[in-house]
């Protein structure tokens, strides 16, 4: 059984009920555990670092009040394998079956098609080995869910050893599908006007953040048509897309996918605090202007709306809404986009003789990281953007401005980043990722 129905969904389980239900104790409080996979020994270092887990949940500041409103009641972990089926299942399920009621918790049914093998032998079953399948870029060569189903059938009646080859070719004739698309400037206009952006998630308790997924330059560039400011980290545009129209609210962070993607995002984080900072400037200006020429009062400057994008809106968007998150706003969710002032948040007078010095902690960053898991439970970024994240915060490579390698839409270069890369080895974000052994 993985780890994650094993271990980490009912160690969640049993915090959240000890962080929303306080005062209910007892048997809703305990930790419930398979006894066929978790050892005693085991069970036991758990439940020793179980107060620390809550802890530091209610480090995080999340409106658990409203959590709770909308839980109501606490949660329950049940485990369905080939050898154990909880007796609450009907033995045959059939249509006249009513479904069963819970009153007094959530059952979270963790359910495992897996079969259980010998620890001591992982080949023990023709070769297969738990866990191999978890990293698909060392197995899936490139191959992406959609295209997967949209040639399952070809897939999955195609030799194991002619994959690789069959893979390749569908990859090529995407490729030249998305190419043609883009084939007269008269189409690109036409298209350029029809493509909609997709929703976007606004990361509360900002008023001017939103994550969203962008498949290429074309969407982002359509839609900075909506937003202040638009950061979009995905691969470099096609020469033909639309893309090549100039746009100076529109920074694009060239970033491949995987792990290269991530590693390619530290080069670029630092250009972006500037970029957001000269859009801000820019609409202070503009509204300084309007005050001059406006006889009535004019309402104060709302704070630039700001989208982060990549493909999946879940991973490389996420760690570059992360950065300016912890750089420019207040714990209340106020954008306030000057470290160098002593009221920022970040900043802490030691002496009178002191200069301010911006702190940035590991709770700090893992308090920030919460807003966008709240807002957008559906986001997954990877371990290596969180740690190229927490690298750049961690290690103050933010305290030198406009080194970045991201590019406006228009191609102009933001300037260059030195070789040498700051590894501070905190690990600071990771270690709010995970919760801690089995609790990610």
């Amino acid at each position: 059984m993985p780890d994650a129905l094993s271990k980490t969904i009912p160690i969640w389980c049993c915090i959240m009920n000890r962080v929303l239900f306080p005062e209910l104790g007892g048997e809703i409080h305990e930790l419930y555990l398979p006894e066929e996979v978790v050892g005693e020994s085991e069970r036991s270092q758990i439940e020793s670092r179980l107060g620390g887990f809550v802890a530091n949940v209610k480090a995080l500041q999340l409106n658990l009040e409203d959590l709770r409103i909308k839980l109501k009641k606490p949660l329950r972990s049940f485990w369905v394998t080939q050898d154990l089926t909880p007796n609450f299942f009907p033995t045959k399920p059939s249509p006249s079956s009513s479904p069963r009621i819970f009153p007094d918790y959530h059952p979270i049914i963790c359910l495992t098609a897996s079969r259980r093998i010998n620890a001591a032998s992982e080949v023990s079953l023709g070769g297969y080995i738990q866990g191999a399948g978890d990293d698909s870029e060392g197995w899936s060569h490139g191959l992406t869910p959609a295209l997967f189903w949209a040639h399952k059938n070809q897939l999955l009646s195609t030799a194991e050893g002619d994959l690789p080859a069959l893979i390749s070719e569908l990859l090529a004739i995407e490729q030249q599908q998305q190419q043609q698309q883009n084939v007269s400037p008269a189409s690109c206009n036409a298209r350029k006007e029809s493509i909609k952006p997709p929703p976007s998630v606004l990361i509360s308790p900002t008023k001017s953040i939103y994550i969203t997924a962008l498949r290429n330059m074309d969407e982002a560039q359509a839609a900075s048509r909506n937003f202040d400011s638009v950061i979009f980290c995905g691969p470099d545009p096609n020469p033909k897309s639309l893309s090549a129209a100039t746009s100076t609210n529109l920074l694009h962070l060239p970033c491949g996918l995987g792990k290269a993607g991530s590693r390619a995002l530290h080069a670029h984080l630092p250009s972006i605090q500037p970029f957001i900072h000269a859009i801000h400037q820019r609409l202070t200006r503009i509204n300084n202007d309007n005050v001059v020429n406006a006889s009535p009062s004019p309402s104060p400057l709302p704070p630039p709306r700001i989208l982060f994008a990549c493909p999946t809106g879940q991973d490389l968007a996420i760690g570059a809404a992360l950065t300016i998150l912890c750089l420019d706003f207040t714990n209340e969710g106020t954008f306030s986009p000057f470290l160098s002032s002593s009221s920022s948040p970040l900043m802490k007078r030691k002496t009178n003789m002191e200069i301010d010095t911006p702190i940035i902690t590991k709770d700090f960053v893992k308090q920030r990281l919460s807003w966008i898991m709240a807002s957008k439970p559906d986001g997954n970024p990877s371990r290596k953007t969180l740690q190229v994240v927490n690298e750049f915060l961690m290690g103050g490579e933010w305290r030198v401005q406009g080194r970045g390698r991201g590019r406006s839409a228009g191609g102009g270069s933001r300037g260059g980043i030195g070789k040498g890369e700051n590894r501070s080895g905190n690990g600071g974000i990771e270690e709010g990722v995970e919760g801690g052994e089995g609790a990610r």
